[in-house]
């Protein structure tokens, strides 16, 4: 027969046990994020430098070395039909990517 002095250790010890489990599913899912967090941050270092060194390869007139392709074509063309100083806006571009890369590197 069970007695109250044997099922009370039992249960102090599952409610213990639900509450670690409880306890490291939190820890989990925190570094779930923290990860996603990362990858995200990660991929967009990864374009803003590539668009960074783009730029500076146009300007310095190795146009077709690091191209992104046709979005980055048609980006072009259409600052150029607008009217827009190449030069100075690349400039002003990659100056303020280099602060973004140096805002993200500090996280």
């Amino acid at each position: 027969m069970i007695t109250q002095i044997t099922t009370d250790p039992l249960l102090l010890h599952l409610h213990s046990l639900l509450s670690y489990s409880h306890a490291n599913r939190a820890v989990l899912k925190l570094r779930d994020q923290k990860q996603l967090d990362f990858e995200e941050l990660s991929d967009y270092l990864s374009g803003v430098t590539s668009e960074r060194d783009r730029l500076a390869a146009v300007i310095n007139g190795h146009a077709g070395s690091t191209g992104l392709g046709l979005s980055a074509y048609i980006k072009d063309r259409v600052d150029a039909i607008r009217g827009a100083d190449d030069d100075r806006s690349r400039v002003e571009k990659m100056r303020k990517m280099d602060l973004k890369i140096k805002e993200v590197c500090a996280q």
